[in-house]
């Protein structure tokens, strides 16, 4: 069977998550796909760094990467938002940024068009159990 494309999870495949560090083998993983024209696709789950960042990051570390070839959680979300006013969001610095730049209003009251739940170092009871009363008051 002749493989026709590559689909690659970003972390713990490519690099370790936290870290950033590019695993061996990883860089020349992509540059062969490239030189043999067969393409090739990242998918990660991270909503900690836009789509935009996380493909600066990885240009910087050495990855020839396009736009299209990075599928991010975020590249969703954005059409989701589409029409939402305010949002509560519990997530990285990032992940707000991102979707403030969507003409959203982030906001930390219940009183809200959306819950947005992404990764972040700092996920607490009081944060979670505001995010639940907004589910809850607007359903």
């Amino acid at each position: 069977m002749k493989v026709s494309g590559i689909l690659c999870d970003l972390e713990g495949v490519l690099i370790r998550g936290k870290t950033m560090e590019v695993l061996p083998g990883a860089v020349d993983l992509l540059s062969y796909c490239r030189q043999r024209e067969l393409p090739f696709g990242i998918v990660t789950n991270n909503t900690m760094h836009a789509p935009r960042v996380l493909l600066e990051m990885l240009h910087d570390r050495g990855f020839d990467l396009e736009q299209h070839q990075l599928h991010t959680p975020l590249q969703f979300l954005s059409r989701e938002l589409e029409g939402t006013k305010k949002a509560q969001v519990i997530g990285s610095p990032g992940l707000i940024e991102f979707v403030q730049e969507q003409e959203v209003e982030v906001v930390e009251s219940s009183d809200v068009d959306a819950v947005i739940l992404g990764g972040s170092y700092t996920v607490s009871n009081e944060k979670l159990y505001t995010a639940f009363t907004a589910l809850t008051e607007n359903n």
